[in-house]
């Protein structure tokens, strides 16, 4: 694994006042339909609206190498 965490969500089933889910709530609430799916990593939102697996695992990648260079 890559390391981080995915999670799968049903934004039409969630908490939308959960704290966790904040991110994705928010990127529903500003694009509508057109920010499925959102892929988040560790919370923190990565790619919005982007159906291309190619495109989404770009993003991901992207994500990780800023936070292993961060931390």
């Amino acid at each position: 694994m890559l390391g981080g965490s995915a999670e799968v969500i049903d934004i039409e089933t969630i908490d939308a006042d959960a704290a966790e889910f904040a991110p994705v709530v928010e990127a529903f609430n500003r694009y509508g339909i057109w920010a499925l799916p959102v892929v988040t990593l560790d919370g923190k939102v990565v790619s919005v609206g982007i159906t291309a697996p190619e495109q989404i695992a770009s993003a991901v990648k992207q994500e990780i190498g800023q936070t292993s260079q961060a931390g």
